[in-house]
């Protein structure tokens, strides 16, 4: 079973859309003066919504009756209501709106604050509360601020205190703080700061000289926080604004030039201007502080202020370029700046920052990147209000800038965007020459698509509102309409170009004149034009049909040739083209009627998912836009004229219907069944006006029949088919599917489970058409006595079934199995109802009930048993009963049997619960009761004593749906019973199990579903997080203090929980303290308390990181990770724990001791990234892990180093990258390092290389990297001493490849020389004792190979490549021989890689002429074909001569040890013999050879015809489906070779039945091909074999130019006029069993789906359709008769033998009326051919 049903909520519940909060608790001060009020006291006792309900009602009537005490009670739950709580923002609001209440408000709010701030803090901690209830009163709070600014002095005060004790709690060296709590203290640091900037800058006149005498103390604060390196970005950003501010207010207004004249002379200037990050945080306080217009002031040196402020900045973003925090600090800086320059300033302003404008845009950082962007849009304003005075010499020079940037990078797009926004489009078109060319151009660059798809947007907007159609389609259209026509654009391109189209039509619709000639005109790929006209439909209404075209756009026949394209995209298209519209009534032609049904007809079986999802979305919209516009159409018809107009609508219908039950014939995949059957469905419920519906009896057979589907909602679509029939038509005739009651009792009583739902709907379908078929006579007209006769005669067979189950389980599994009457119950008894009979309804629930109780008693001891395998209550032979009649029962069947029961035991009692809790006619009220208990008694002691996870899995759907129905029961009885299951559970589990009922084992079985459940549903169902919250707060702490098999437990109830998709919000509050618990529980001493770790761990994982995106779980898609800053945001706890369990590694040298914790934490470490935003909010950064996780290498375990070595790239900044590689290369040029050190420390340089920053520098001149890794060059020259290590010179080879890959400006020429010498050695090193164990030595000789032929093709010392080769290819070592052999079919082009050495190889090799010029070339690779004892040696060879001319002649001379020259008939002979004979994986090659050697013989006409009839059969037989997908692959390239020279070969030396053979074999191999079960072969096929002229399908569809759909294929291949060679291709053997037989054994039909598998091959429709053309062909009277003369005329009947096997041998029993097991493709062609249709 998959445990990811876990995840899913069994019941269709919604979930209550409540607001998750907790209740406002009151401190223990304030609670007596509540008290003495009963609806105060009750307030106190509330939960959340009723808190929030009692302050709506005292709000309400609070102006009637404003007591001191109401007053009081108001400010008391304002102060102890957290920040955006519900209650406090409706109390702030009714305060702020109503003038009577905020006077005694304010007095109160003063007071209590007041005596908050007089209490005395002993720690940081302390300070926490009143801090945080001051800044609420700050925000948005007018009374709240009045309160503040009636204490500023004593808040200043205690701020100043605060700040004191946070900055002690810093820098006391007495006391380690750990870096979590460090963060705590900077978050509180933070909000201070904001809080008495607040108070300098509302500070009345009378208190300023008080609060001036604080600054000494507050300044020496701030100078310690704006100087601290670990200080947050914004925390020091708010110290700089203080700072000023107070500078300012102490001295005078003008006060803040004295900063930049004298401010590093001003001793409270001097040491934050010395330190970079704090002077940028004063420069930038400058400009948000000073008024705009004052900063324009000039300076004594005649420089504006705001300029020499912007210098400085820019000056600080240089010195600190590699910071990402500076970096957006100085960009908010100068957007400031912008906003405040003047028209004089801003010229200037503009000159300086646009030239380091651009790398700004290109910034890693998002917040950079907009900020830049903001600034730019500053300075383009200022730029322009100085035009405006005249002076257009600065946008001038803008402009100038502008348009000499880069069009590959961001800042060019961006500029345009912002001229344009700002300036209008004539300004932004002067930033550079054709502007809307490089924009256009620009959207086929993924990194500037963005930009320049928003830039095109806005100016064509503009443009558009201000110009003429003809400039704006000269300028705009036309050079979208020419991107549009170009063949080589991607699908996303076309997609942004359609909405411009859209836009500018939508905008200018005189537009749509200019572009319907270009499109008319054009001759672009069809993708293209439909896009285009896909953008003319969305902007508005098309021209009328006129002259053939579609909207007088494109030619039907072009429209005909999409919807049969063989690209999917284009068949989608062209179905949405003619069905969306932007009125739903308007009308469809004729012809695009026609259309629809062309398209059905070709893709109605269309076996891709989300084509399929996406061709019935559209034709959903198809079939109501159809009802809709038929009315239209009728009420346009004139009622005098005869001529019905809307004839062809009902004529459409009609075929349409005809279509669809024509594709639901025996045989058919599921998606043509299913689209079948929904459009069916969808045409059967229009209303159409004089439209009658005309029912005929193969219609109801049909759907009968599709009751029995083994897809359920087929089931479900023809039941509602059926229900809307005729009801008599159905009663008057007798069809194939017995409708008797008692044969579908007997259907219910099959061990097949696809035949116990085909009961139910056969029961549904006699419930609502024939009544009379379960209750005879008049009562059959009352539903509800229909349904209570129906239940007691399924009881009445149950209770037959366990009579037989209760003496055997064994015998029962087999004969009596129980789950499908079960199953019929569990769908009837919903649907009951007291009405009319209450006593019947009572007892017939009460004997479901009884009956369950005997069930679960009956499976009892198979569930309970921990065997996975199934139990045996009865002692057998091997796990095998032997029954009487021969037949064996297994433990499978019967737990099966077992599981299956319960999981509809469970149903029927969750549908029970739900009537009795519905109607009150069951009485009396306690027998309701006790039903109900014993119901809810039965799931707990099923879920807490099953075993088999298969049954408490269907268990606890059945328990959610009960729990659904007591949670919304009214009944407080009811309503308490989940809350009272829960707490017993609880506590259960809180004491040990003292009962010994829960499993320890299977993920703790059922005890996890059941809480989920309990909780789950409570919180679905009253949108409560308390029960949710209390739940886990428990589990968390019984996980930390209880004993193993305790903990294991709360671990897997809280994986369970965690999982569940309904408590995401709820689930993130606990997630840090359950992650910490999965990290410890690693470390346990009982394995199953740390594989419930494990299980927790990944469930938060997921949680966490969202679920894998893709396979690979190294390269993680970006969406499955986070950046450090934002996860230790999240989960700050985790931060200290994970650096500690890492410091313990780095501090222990104890290398071999197992830790387990490490792997979580190193794979979390994975997961995250440094953000360019770090230490700009928190200290908590990832740099700290970086010497720790390096530690990690020393680890004797492998897996702990390859983890390690996946951590270590995410961890490293990019501008610490080059210093990192350097100590790390450092640590390997010691020679006695560890060899497990070394080969850690190889494995992160490996990862950290390959994960070079793409803009990164290197300066060869100011590194050591050169030197250093000559020093390391020791670990290669090992390897070829006594003592090698491989493993590590494995490594380093891998390392020093990707150097020369990636950092080749790093290498120089003489390294290289010594690094090919060691190489050469250390591959052709003679080994004196051959069976010496040298772990790894192969490998690292292979990668030793690949880095020699790297280096060689790198630096051009290719001279003795063909030898070096030569030589590996006889080697002795079998991985250097493959080497070889790789490398040469990287050569030919023909190589997949596998890893990085390869894929660098590839990328430079060249050089195919040596080998191809050689001799000894050929002769070595024929050498490893003949000695080879390697079969991946053999294919690789046979691949490259393959390859060769004459390769199969060389291949057979290599095989056969034979230098004389062979005969062609020779050859053909071997090569068949090797297909026949050889290994299967070896077949395609010579198959390949095979063809390769027919097709040029075939076409120069050198072949002897004779031998081409076997090879013809051995390549039919190639070509079907058990073979694999190489072999398939090699007929389709014979087929793509083959096809002209077939059709015009004349094989004249042959005999007419041998021409018949060779021909129809080549044709079977193109039908099998075109019902290939792989895709690619099939659209390969359709493209090799569509014909140029029409039969049946549109000329320009089938042209040898594109490609079409397979089925449109088959139409032409069916197009023949031979009638024989048509009965040959019906009769085919595929070698393919799509469908199970009926006459199977019982053992196996318990796990029988009723569909072996489901593939795009359909025998069955192939063999009608050829039999319908062959009707058109031939007029014979007795045409089945005659097609079976035709078989046996002279010798064709050894072809149709070989080509159709048993399929010859039905036929013929059909044709004579002999009665026996009958395909049934072939008994449909014969019917086919005798109907008179």
């Amino acid at each position: 079973m998959n445990s990811n049903n876990l995840r899913i909520r069994s019941s269709d519940i919604k979930t209550k859309n409540t607001t998750c909060f907790d209740p406002v608790f009151i401190s223990d001060c304030y609670k007596t003066i509540l008290k003495k009020n009963e609806i105060f006291n009750e307030f106190l006792k509330a939960k959340s919504e009723k808190q929030i309900s009692i302050i709506k009602q005292i709000l309400f009537g609070i102006k009637d009756n404003c007591t001191h005490d109401t007053v009081n009670f108001l400010v008391i739950v304002y102060l102890e209501a957290d920040i955006k709580h519900p209650a406090k923002c409706m109390v702030s609001r009714y305060v702020t709106k109503n003038d009577f209440i905020q006077k005694e408000f304010t007095e109160l709010l003063t007071k209590e604050l007041d005596n908050l701030i007089n209490k005395p803090c002993t720690d940081y901690n302390s300070y926490v509360p009143v801090i945080t209830k001051v800044t609420s009163c700050i925000e948005n709070f007018p009374s709240g601020a009045a309160t503040v600014q009636n204490l500023e002095i004593k808040l200043a005060e205690y701020f100043k205190n605060c700040l004191y004790c946070c900055i002690s709690s810093l820098s006391d060296d007495s006391k380690a703080v750990a870096p979590t709590e460090k963060n705590e203290i900077f978050t509180l640091v933070h909000s201070t700061l904001r809080l008495l900037l607040h108070i300098i800058q509302k500070i009345r006149e009378e208190n300023t000289s008080n609060l001036i005498a604080l600054f000494r103390d507050i300044r020496t604060s701030l100078k310690y926080l704006i100087c601290d390196e670990e200080a947050p970005m914004d925390t020091k950003s708010v110290c700089g604004l203080l700072y000023v501010s107070m500078h300012i207010l102490e001295n005078n207004s003008d006060s803040w030039i004295d900063i930049l004249e004298s401010g590093h002379n001003d001793d409270n200037f001097k040491d934050i201007l010395s330190d970079d990050p704090a002077k940028l945080c004063i420069y930038s306080a400058l400009i948000t502080v000073i008024p705009t217009d004052t900063l324009e002031v000039e300076l004594p040196s005649g420089e504006p202020a705001i300029i020499k402020i912007a210098r400085n900045i820019l000056e600080i973003g240089e010195r600190r370029s590699w910071d990402a925090a500076a970096a957006l600090g100085v960009w908010r800086a100068l957007a400031g700046a912008g906003a405040g320059a003047g028209a004089g300033a801003g010229a200037r302003l503009a000159a300086l920052v646009l030239p380091r404008l651009c790398a700004a845009l290109e910034a890693p950082a998002d917040a950079v990147q907009h900020a830049a962007a903001l600034a730019l849009r500053r300075i383009v304003r200022r730029a322009d209000l100085r035009r405006r005075h005249g002076d257009e010499t600065a946008l001038d020079e803008l402009l100038a800038q502008l348009g000499a940037l880069d069009r590959e990078r961001k800042g060019f797009y961006v500029g345009v965007c912002a001229l344009g926004a700002e300036l209008g489009v004539a300004h932004a078109l002067r930033a550079g020459p054709d502007v809307p060319a490089a924009l256009l151009a620009a959207l086929r660059a993924q990194p500037v698509q963005a930009a320049a798809t928003t830039a095109l947007e806005m100016l064509l907007q503009k443009h558009t509102q201000s110009a003429s159609a003809d400039v704006i389609f000269e300028q705009w259209i036309a050079p979208i309409l020419s991107h549009v026509n170009d063949d080589a654009v991607d699908s996303s391109v076309l997609t942004i170009l359609e909405n411009l189209l859209v836009l500018a039509l939508k905008l200018n619709s005189e537009l749509m004149d200019h572009i319907l000639p270009r499109m008319q005109a054009s001759r672009a790929a069809p993708r293209n034009l439909l896009v285009c006209a896909s953008a003319l439909r969305r902007a508005g209404a098309l021209p009328p049909d006129s002259g053939g075209r579609w909207r007088g756009a494109l030619p039907y026949e072009m429209l005909e040739h999409a919807a049969v394209d063989c690209n999917e995209q284009n068949r989608i298209l062209c179905l949405s083209l003619i069905v969306e519209s932007p009125k739903s009534t308007e009308i469809f032609t004729k012809s695009e009627l026609d259309l629809v049904l062309w398209f059905l007809k070709f893709n109605i079986n269309a076996q891709q998912p989300h084509f399929r999802q996406l061709m019935l979305s559209i034709l959903k919209r198809f079939i109501k836009r159809l009802e809709s516009s038929y009315g239209a159409l009728i009420r346009e018809n004139d009622p005098n004229d005869e001529d019905n107009k809307s004839q062809y609508y009902l004529t459409f219908i009609d075929q349409l219907e005809e279509l669809c039950y024509d594709s639901l014939l025996e045989g058919a995949n599921y998606s043509r069944r299913y689209v079948a059957l929904q459009l069916l469905a969808w045409t059967t419920g229009l209303t159409m006006h004089g439209y009658v519906r005309n029912w005929q009896e193969h219609q109801i057979e049909t759907l009968l029949c599709h009751l029995g589907d083994s897809y359920e909602n087929n089931k479900a679509l023809a039941l509602e088919l059926l229900c809307k029939c005729p009801v008599d038509m159905i009663k008057s005739k007798k069809y194939s599917t017995s409708l008797e009651l008692k044969d579908i009792l007997a259907e219910a009583s099959s061990v097949k489970p696809t035949d116990c739902v085909t009961a139910v709907y056969k029961l549904k379908l006699l419930k609502n058409m024939l009544p009379e078929n379960i209750l005879p006579g008049t009562e059959s007209a009352i539903p509800n006595a229909v349904t209570l006769s129906l239940l007691g005669t399924l009881l009445d067979e149950l209770d037959w079934q366990l009579c037989d189950c209760e003496r055997s389980i064994v015998l029962g599994a087999r004969r009596a199995p129980m789950y499908g009457v079960l199953h019929c119950l569990a769908h009837a008894v919903p649907t009951l109802s007291p009405l009319g009979a209450p006593e019947a309804w009572a007892r017939g629930l009460q004997r479901v009930l009884c009956a369950c109780v005997r069930v679960c008693a009956c499976v009892r001891s198979v569930l309970t048993c921990a065997a996975p395998e199934g139990h045996l209550p009865t002692t057998g032979h091997m796990g095998h009963i032997p029954l009487e009649d021969g037949h064996e029962v297994t433990a499978q069947m019967v737990l099966l049997c077992a599981w299956r029961s319960i999981k509809e035991v469970s149903l029927n009692l969750s549908s029970l619960v739900s009537q009795v809790l519905t109607h009150d006619e069951f009485q009396p009220a306690t027998l309701r009761s006790t039903l109900v208990r014993q119901v809810g008694e039965m799931f707990t002691t099923l879920l807490t004593e099953t075993k088999h996870r298969g049954a408490f899995e269907q268990v606890y759907v059945g328990f959610t749906r009960m729990l659904t129905s007591l949670w919304r029961s009214r009944n407080p009885e009811f309503n308490s019973l989940p809350k009272l299951w829960l707490e017993e559970l609880l506590t259960s589990i809180e004491s040990g199990d003292p009962e010994n009922r829960l499993c320890a084992t299977r993920r703790s079985a059922g005890l996890p579903f059941m809480i989920q459940a309990l909780v789950m549903t409570e919180l679905q169902a009253h949108g409560n997080p308390g029960g949710f919250d209390a739940c886990t707060r428990r589990l968390l702490r019984v996980a930390r203090t209880g004993d193993a098999a305790t903990r294991c437990h709360a671990l897997n109830v809280l994986r369970a929980l965690l999982r569940d998709r309904a408590a995401t919000e709820r689930g993130a509050a606990c997630a840090a303290d359950a992650l910490l618990l999965a990290l410890r529980g690693f470390e346990r001493q009982s394995w199953l308390e740390r594989n419930s770790a494990t299980l927790l761990f990944s469930a938060l994982m997921v949680r966490i990181f969202g679920v894998q995106r893709n396979k690979d779980s190294e390269n993680l898609c970006v969406r499955n990770r986070m950046t450090g800053r934002i996860f230790f945001l999240k989960y700050p706890k985790l931060y200290d724990f994970m650096l500690e369990k890492l410091k313990e590694v780095h501090d222990d040298n104890e290398e071999r001791l197992l830790r387990p914790s490490l792997y979580p934490i190193l794979l979390l470490l994975a997961r995250l990234y440094p953000s360019s935003l770090e230490g700009t909010v928190s200290n908590l950064k990832l740099t700290a892990f970086v010497p720790l996780v390096r530690s990690c290498a020393r680890s004797a375990v492998l897996t702990t180093r390859r983890l390690a070595a996946r951590a270590a790239p995410a961890l490293v900044e990019s501008e610490r990258y080059i210093p990192h590689i350097e100590e790390m290369f450092e640590l390997l040029s010691d020679v006695k390092i560890k060899r497990n050190y070394c080969h850690g420390i190889l494995l992160q340089l490996i990862k950290l290389l390959e994960a070079k920053p793409d803009k990164l520098a290197i300066d060869k001149s100011k590194t050591r990297l050169l030197q250093l890794l000559e020093q390391t060059s020791w670990i290669l020259r090992q390897s070829l001493g006594g003592l090698a290590c491989y493993p590590i010179a494995d490594e380093y080879i891998k390392m020093i490849n990707i150097l020369i890959w990636r950092f080749d400006v790093l290498i120089e020429e003489d390294f290289i020389n010594k690094i090919q010498i060691t190489l050469n050695k250390l591959i052709f090193k003679v080994t004196e004792n051959k069976h010496e164990i040298n772990p790894g030595r192969e490998l690292c000789l292979a990668n030793a190979a690949y880095l020699r032929l790297v280096i060689s093709h790198r630096y051009e010392k290719n001279n003795d490549i063909c030898q070096f080769v030569y030589k590996c290819l006889a080697h002795e070592c079998y991985e250097v021989t493959l080497t070889a052999l790789n490398y040469l079919l990287m050569l030919h082009g023909v190589f997949e890689v596998e890893n990085s050495l390869q894929e660098h190889l590839l990328e430079i090799c060249s050089g195919l002429d040596m080998f191809e010029s050689d001799s000894a070339y050929t002769e070595s690779l024929c050498r490893i074909l003949k000695s080879s004892k390697y079969l991946e040696c053999t294919q690789k060879c046979l691949k490259l001569l393959t390859l060769k001319r004459d390769a199969a002649k060389i291949i057979i001379q290599a095989k056969m040890d034979r230098d004389e020259v062979v005969s062609d008939d020779f050859v053909i002979d071997k090569l068949l013999h090797y297909i026949d004979n050889e290994h299967e994986n070896l077949m395609h090659f010579y198959l390949g050879n095979l063809c390769n050697f027919l097709c040029p013989k075939m076409a120069a006409g050198d072949l002897n015809e004779s031998k081409l009839v076997n090879a013809m059969n051995v390549i039919f037989s190639c070509s079907l489906p058990h073979n694999n997908d190489e072999t398939r692959t090699v007929v389709v390239e014979f087929l793509e070779n083959s096809q002209k020279v077939f059709q015009d070969i004349n094989l004249k030396s042959l005999s007419e039945e041998e021409q018949f053979s060779a021909r129809t074999a080549w044709w079977g191999c193109a039908a099998v091909a075109l019902h290939d079960d792989e895709e690619q072969l099939r659209a390969r096929a359709a493209a090799a074999l569509a014909p140029s002229r029409r039969a049946g399908v549109a000329p320009l569809a089938l042209s040898r130019r594109a490609g079409v759909a397979p089925l449109a294929a088959r139409a032409a291949l069916r197009a023949c006029v031979d009638a024989r060679r048509l009965a040959a291709l019906a009769l085919l053997d595929w070698k393919a069993e799509v469908c199970a037989s009926d006459a199977l054994d019982a053992q196996t039909r318990v796990f029988d789906q009723n569909e072996t598998y489901n593939i795009y091959l359909e025998e069955t429709f192939w063999a009608r359709d050829c039999a319908r053309r062959i009707k058109e062909i031939c007029h014979e009277k007795n045409l089945h008769e005659y097609i079976y003369d035709l078989i046996n005329v002279k010798n064709y009947r050894e072809t149709f033998e070989n080509l159709c096997g048993d399929n010859l041998v039905m036929f013929e029993k059909l044709i004579k009326g002999v009665e026996g097991e009958i395909n049934p493709k072939v008994k449909i062609f014969v019917d086919t051919l005798k109907s008179t249709q």
